[in-house]
């Protein structure tokens, strides 16, 4: 496992960042499609040298600011829907989107993180196919 280098870590969070706002605007209503084609490069490549418990939380940042980014009528619906109030709703909304798309997003990037570990540099855009 590699040491923590606060700039590689600077990087992978920023990189996490970017993504989302990249993957949130691929999304209807704005639909900038050719955006989604960058999202896996720039999330997986500055997460793959993280030590693995920065790896993970490099893809759970992805994963709740780009669901949140996309979801942002969420908490109103449950208001709405279900009587909650805004403090209910926001707190069950973003608890959600942490346990349901963060988590699986930052399993993601540590599995990759694992897997740059043990496979060739030639192999590893197809393992990354595969995550």
């Amino acid at each position: 496992m590699s040491t923590l280098n606060k700039h590689s870590l600077y990087i992978a969070l920023v990189g996490s960042v970017i993504a989302a706002v990249l993957f949130a605007i691929s999304c209807p209503p704005f639909e900038v499609a050719a955006a989604a084609w960058v999202v896996p490069g720039l999330l997986l490549v500055s997460a793959r040298r993280l030590p693995y418990r920065h790896a993970f939380e490099a893809g759970f940042l992805f994963g709740v600011v780009s669901a949140g980014l996309i979801g942002r009528w969420l908490p109103d619906s449950l208001v709405l829907g279900f009587e909650l109030t805004p403090l209910t709703a926001s707190l069950l909304a973003y608890g959600g989107i942490a346990i349901g798309v963060g988590l699986p997003c930052g399993l993601l990037t540590l599995g990759y993180a694992y897997a740059s570990r043990r496979v060739s540099a030639i192999d590893l855009p197809l393992v990354g196919t595969f995550f």
